[in-house]
């Protein structure tokens, strides 16, 4: 891949980046180095497992990556392209996605708790069993998203007759202002 300046990332020197981030969170900052990772290409990078809690990936190309089980607490993602990643069981919490692309990610087991997703893109993901609680997904495109078969955990969520089963994620508390949700086809 390549950074947003055109220097390239072998593997070699992203698991450096990675490296020196572990060091920066495990010292809360006082050693290692933040992964600035903005703008970035990482198109269909393995980053399974990766600690990238609290990196910057704004406008970061994650096309086709394998983020699996990848702790992604309070990361910086705005406008980063997730298309065809792999998300299955990553930690977003606290994540700010806005303007993200996720169409067609695997989100299955995610934990979106308290995620900023204003306007961002999640045509045709897979959500189930992710946990959504107390998401602003304000602006969200949910175009056809499969989260059948859904457990309601709020009474006064309205849904279009065609969501009526989301797939088991746990939704509560979340801002539907201006959602856009559509029948998939």
């Amino acid at each position: 891949g390549t950074l947003k300046d055109g220097t390239t990332i072998n593997n070699e020197s992203l698991k450096n980046i990675l490296a020196n981030h572990k060091i920066w969170i495990d010292t809360e900052g006082n050693e290692g180095k933040r992964a600035d990772l903005n703008g970035a290409n990482l198109d269909g990078a393995n980053l399974q497992k990766a600690d990238l809690r609290r990196a910057n990936l704004q406008g970061a190309n994650l096309r086709a990556a394998n983020l699996q089980a990848a702790d992604l607490r309070q990361a910086k993602l705005q406008e980063a392209h997730f298309d065809f990643a792999n998300l299955q069981e990553a930690i977003l919490h606290e994540t700010n996605l806005q303007k993200a692309h996720l169409r067609y990610a695997n989100l299955q087991m995610a934990d979106l708790r308290y995620a900023d997703l204003q306007d961002a893109m999640l045509r045709r993901a897979m959500l189930q069993k992710t946990t959504i609680t107390d998401a602003d997904l304000k602006g969200c495109l949910l175009y056809g998203v499969d989260m059948l078969p859904f457990n309601y955990f709020v009474t006064e969520l309205v849904l279009p007759y065609y969501l009526k089963n989301f797939g088991d994620a746990a939704v509560a508390a979340y801002d539907l202002d201006e959602l856009s949700i559509h029948p998939g086809r």
